[in-house]
């Protein structure tokens, strides 16, 4: 039997990085990058529609960023990731949803 238990706060994951700490550590310039990365992929499959905020006639749902450094199994730096998500957890969505799962 297994039984999964979240992470403590002082047991972070040293190669998981939010935007402060990303673009404080040595690592910026390749974080930077990898965010240009990640904006120019969303906006080639045309993700949203940019609109003022006082014309959107939806709730805004904000956003974060999430790095993670891609190490080779020796321990060295393969990759530089990152990934802009939505706040899933503020959305007030009433259709159906799809969620996959192991059966």
């Amino acid at each position: 039997m297994f039984i999964f238990k979240a992470k403590a706060k002082g047991n972070k994951d040293p190669d998981l990085f939010n935007w402060d700490e990303a673009m404080n550590s040595p690592y910026s310039k390749e974080f930077l990058q990898s965010a240009a990365e990640e904006i120019q992929s969303l906006e080639e499959q045309n993700t949203w529609t940019e609109v003022h905020q006082h014309e959107a006639r939806d709730r805004i749902i904000p956003c974060q960023w999430v790095f993670r450094l891609k190490r080779t199994p020796d321990g060295e730096i393969k990759k530089f990731k990152g990934r802009l998500v939505l706040r899933g957890d503020l959305q007030q969505y009433t259709g159906e949803t799809f969620s996959p799962v192991a059966s």
